[in-house]
């Protein structure tokens, strides 16, 4: 399953956005391109009068505002990146020397921040901030997003009371913590194990993880999550258990 906001992480054209929910009530946004303002950059600018110049060479920054689509709701966030000009897939906005070019967006900031993951009901208020900060930080500083992941982890940890410190008052890494998780909830742990590993990047400031390795763990991480507070599947889980030991559909036994 690919995430649905990992379009956003690439270069997208300016007038063909992808498509993007509202983080309060889940329906589609609007884009107005009268709402986005785009500048160059000083550089940029100055490149015109090259002799040599050619639109590559343009880039700068956007800001604006997108809207929900919902009359209910009508959530208006702020959105900010970078711009850039390229070759068009096609007809583009710009025609120079013949060439078709386009402009480009590449999203670094919204508030209110996109929700990299939808919220299950029972995940815990502190868990459930640490989340928010790193959808807010998807974009413009990914090792940071992925330390806010890892540090969801900890929190949820704290939340079903897995021991936090050792015999002598030092704290237990999240690994062992995790490890003691699983032997409750082996199912989830292996996705929270997952998110682990890559919060560790973050946590080390490895500035080579990206926005998409941010969406992927916060799938693995929403998957956990559904593992332990969704009530159908976890039914889901008991029915395929009991059918997978009997081997055939169990018989339901009915009172006399």
């Amino acid at each position: 399953m690919v995430h649905k906001l990992i379009p956003l992480a690439d270069w997208f054209p300016a007038d063909s956005w992808p498509l993007l929910a509202c983080p309060d009530c889940s329906s589609g946004i609007t884009i107005d391109r009268q709402r986005i303002s785009q500048f160059e950059t000083f550089e940029s600018e100055e490149s015109h009068g090259h002799e040599d110049f050619e639109p590559l060479w343009v880039h700068g920054h956007f800001h604006g505002q997108v809207n929900c689509g919902n009359s209910r709701c009508q959530l208006r966030i702020v959105v900010v990146g970078d711009f850039k000009v390229d070759y068009a897939d096609g007809r583009g906005r710009i025609e120079y020397l013949g060439q078709q070019w386009d402009e480009y967006y590449k999203l670094k900031f919204t508030h209110p921040p996109m929700a990299i993951m939808s919220r299950a009901e029972g995940v815990p208020d502190e868990v459930w901030s640490l989340v928010t900060d790193a959808s807010r930080l998807a974009w413009v500083d990914p090792a940071a997003a992925s330390g806010r992941l890892r540090a969801a982890l900890e929190s949820l940890m704290d939340s079903f009371k897995i021991t936090k410190l050792k015999p002598n008052r030092k704290p237990r890494n999240l690994h062992d913590r995790l490890k003691d998780f699983e032997t409750k909830k082996p199912d989830a742990a292996q996705f929270f194990l997952a998110v682990k590993w890559v919060g560790n990047e973050g946590a080390h400031g490895n500035r080579g993880l990206t926005s998409v390795d941010v969406l992927e763990s916060a799938e693995l991480m929403e998957h956990g999550f559904q593992l332990l507070y969704n009530k159908s599947a976890q039914l889901l889980q008991k029915r395929a258990a009991a059918i997978n030991k009997a081997r055939r559909l169990p018989r339901t036994r009915t009172k006399k």
